[in-house]
């Protein structure tokens, strides 16, 4: 995850239909090297280096729909404050498993921690919102702060607040830890 925002940067997403594939981050904290492979000669002159960097991610994040929000091949939405979401409504795909995780960020020493001050805001965005094709799916929602007033379905499946989803959930997203103790 990203290391927590300074200031009050914003990054506002609007579309007809927001499809969420994959691992999807405000944010990066990662190492990168010079370009040597593993196998070229070791040089004194000019040794290799692996180069730590950061990129912030924006202090507010915001996804507005005019239908839906779905989610599909093991999705996660991870921000490192705030995230607010305007739908019809939201649900993973059948058979997939979706995530939205809010506050989790990289402390200045590589470590994931929490930010107590971030939240995970869902409204309807007013429009109809008929049951999803879909079946069998997960979504889990993480914030320290939770504030639910729009659709979220799974139908025939389950929808975890603050909590894992079960046994194995998880092992599909990298990061390294991850606390389930929050309240909201």
């Amino acid at each position: 995850p990203a290391e927590k925002p300074a200031g009050a940067s914003a990054l506002t997403l609007t579309a007809d239909l927001i499809d969420i594939f994959g691992t999807v981050q405000s944010g990066v904290s990662g190492t990168h090297g010079d370009g040597t492979t593993i196998a070229a000669p070791p040089n004194p002159n000019n040794p290799s280096s692996t180069v730590a960097f950061t990129a912030d991610g924006f202090a507010s994040v915001t996804l507005r729909s005019d239908g839906d929000i779905r989610f599909n091949r093991e999705a996660a939405f991870v921000v490192p404050l705030d995230l607010s979401i305007e739908a019809a409504q939201l649900y993973p795909v059948s058979n997939q498993r979706g995530m939205l995780l809010a506050g989790f960020y990289s402390d200045n020493t590589g470590r994931t921690a929490w930010n107590p001050d971030a939240s995970l805001v869902i409204r309807s965005n007013g429009h109809a919102a008929p049951m999803p094709d879909s079946v069998f799916g997960r979504l889990v929602m993480i914030a320290p702060t939770l504030d639910q007033g729009g659709i979220v379905r799974a139908p025939l499946g389950s929808i975890a607040l603050n909590d894992s989803g079960g046994s194995g959930f998880l092992n599909w997203i990298t990061t390294a830890t991850l606390r389930t103790d929050i309240t909201a």
